[in-house]
């Protein structure tokens, strides 16, 4: 439960941060909030030689990794053995019976869910826009802007006020999560999502491989927690902000999905990850934000604002200041994810200039 003497930052994170979530994510989490989904507890223990299977895809692995690391230490006795592979792979491993759990960085179509299949929301992940450290680029991105060089028209470093050179985007594979977060945001959708002539398209989906062709004039993207550390690799700067600021643009959701009646080692992983230990995990890493602990703060600011009166229209205010050195502002700010039409328009009086801003939602 977060202190109450954070309630108040956390309420206006929550306001700056449903601004710049895309629509069709704010449906889900609302839709997620007003459910009753099925609750996991953590067990006390474990039986001896415990399996759990995952297929993850590859922009999952960082916080995966670090849940199958708490996880084995709460649980010396179990085991979890992480493949990586594309979402569709994964979900289809799933279906199969070859793995327990499929971990995934998107929200589930309308023909998965028919499937069956069914997710368990644990976390937001900040996506950072990334260059080489050899890349002499020390400016600001707009989200128009990077849109435009995805777009490829956006092609040399000067007309975004760096030297003069050409700009290549180094884009993931088409399966990718991260790059399919991206449609998602209306700065993407006023034209083909597809990327311009002036891009190298990685064949094998891999942070490493990504970084590695970003040479001196590359740009690319990936989650933030998994290259904020790097040394080889620059975080670009958007708004004025970086990743660990609520108000980064880009995020994608980190779901574990389950098909019929999970296992009773599935039911223990999402026990521990819906729970205090897995959320320690997410609380420790740099652009990630509860969606389990949030959900239903989200919900009932909704709730609380849409019943206020003489809730309409918009403002002119300026955007507050908000603090995010403390771990709680910083997961009350990033990823409510999803809500924000349903805040109504008083959520806009907090916010109205962070949209003009930030024009991320639509």
């Amino acid at each position: 439960m977060l202190h109450k003497r954070h309630n108040s930052v956390v309420t206006l994170a929550i306001l700056l941060t449903l601004v710049g979530i895309p629509k069709p994510a704010k449906a889900n989490l609302l839709a997620q909030a007003g459910a009753a989904p099925a609750t996991f507890t953590a067990p006390d223990k474990l039986p001896q030689d415990t399996t759990v299977n995952i297929g993850a895809t590859s922009s999952t692995n960082g916080i995966g990794t670090s849940l199958q690391e708490s996880f084995s230490t709460k649980y010396p006795q179990a085991k979890v053995n992480i493949e990586t592979q594309d979402s569709s792979a994964a979900l289809k491993s799933l279906s199969e019976g070859k793995v327990d759990l499929a971990a995934i960085g998107r929200v589930l179509t309308a023909a998965e869910k028919a499937q069956g299949f069914i997710a368990v929301p644990i976390s937001r992940e900040k996506i950072a826009i990334i260059i080489s450290k050899n890349n002499p680029f020390d400016g600001n991105l707009t989200i128009d802007q990077f849109a435009q060089i995805f777009r490829g028209e956006i092609t040399d470093w000067s007309e975004i006020g760096g030297n003069p050179g050409k700009i290549q985007l180094v884009d993931a594979p088409d399966s990718n999560d991260t790059r399919q977060a991206f449609p998602n945001y209306a700065v993407f959708q006023s034209a083909e999502f597809k990327a311009g002539a002036n891009t190298s398209q990685l064949k094998q989906d891999s942070v490493d491989e990504m970084i590695a062709k970003l040479g001196a004039n590359g740009i690319g993207y990936a989650v933030a927690n998994d290259v904020i550390e790097r040394d080889d690799v620059k975080v670009v700067t958007m708004h004025s902000t970086k990743p660990d600021d609520p108000r980064y643009p880009f995020s994608e959701p980190f779901s574990l999905v389950y098909k019929g009646t999970p296992s009773e080692a599935a039911k223990a992983y999402l026990g521990f990850a819906t729970t205090e230990g897995g959320q320690k995990v997410v609380a420790s890493r740099v652009g990630s934000i509860s969606t389990v602990a949030l959900a239903g703060i989200a919900s009932g600011v909704a709730s609380d604002l849409a019943n206020k009166k003489g809730a309409t229209g918009t403002t002119t205010e300026p955007v507050p200041a908000v603090k995010t050195g403390g771990d709680t502002a910083k997961q009350g700010a990033g990823a409510i994810a999803d809500g924000a039409d349903a805040v109504g328009d008083t959520a806009k009086k907090g916010a109205g200039a962070s949209r003009r801003w930030c024009r991320c939602g639509g």
